[in-house]
């Protein structure tokens, strides 16, 4: 393969990878609008990973996943 051919490979697959990356952008802002639509704070309502740490009290815990 001579150099411009494969320029244009390695091209291409740089468009093919910034639309890709764009709809996944796209994607996460929409999540992201309904999911703070319906009230949830975090994306598609996860549970926040600090709350369930060692640290945290059962009752606590317990108390915000009953909430979800």
């Amino acid at each position: 393969m001579d150099d411009v051919s494969l320029l244009v490979v390695i091209y291409s697959y740089l468009i093919y990878l910034s639309i890709y990356l764009y709809q996944i952008n796209f994607w996460f802002r929409y999540m992201s609008g309904v999911t703070e639509t319906m009230g949830l704070n975090d994306l598609y309502g996860f549970i926040d990973p600090q709350l369930t740490h060692e640290g945290s009290k059962f009752d606590d815990i317990q108390a915000y996943v009953s909430f979800l």
